[in-house]
């Protein structure tokens, strides 16, 4: 959590290089976790891919943006009924 909230923070301040690297950070250790914990961990893998699509979309690397957005929806999709935030990134990402 602590890569994804200082990502989130350095792209406030503007300070692209290190938001990328903590972000994708982030996805590492939660994508490894939910190789492990499926359940436990799927959503925030969810929420980190919506956090990089969105700043890539931002520094307007769209491709790459679409990429995680993709990967968002998909996983948000099948745990909307059970996580608040997945729930939260179906109903914004289904109307882009």
């Amino acid at each position: 959590a602590t890569c994804n909230n200082l990502a989130s923070l350095y792209d406030k301040v503007n300070r692209k290089d290190e938001t990328e690297r903590l972000y994708l950070e982030a996805l590492r250790i939660y994508r490894d976790s939910a190789e492990k914990n499926p359940d436990a961990y799927l959503s925030y893998v969810a929420n980190t891919c919506n956090n990089l699509a969105y700043f890539y979309n931002h520094i307007n690397r769209k491709d790459q943006a679409d990429i995680f957005f993709t990967e968002a929806l998909e996983i948000a999709k099948k745990y909307q009924d059970v996580d608040p935030i997945c729930k939260q990134i179906v109903d914004i990402l289904s109307r882009r």
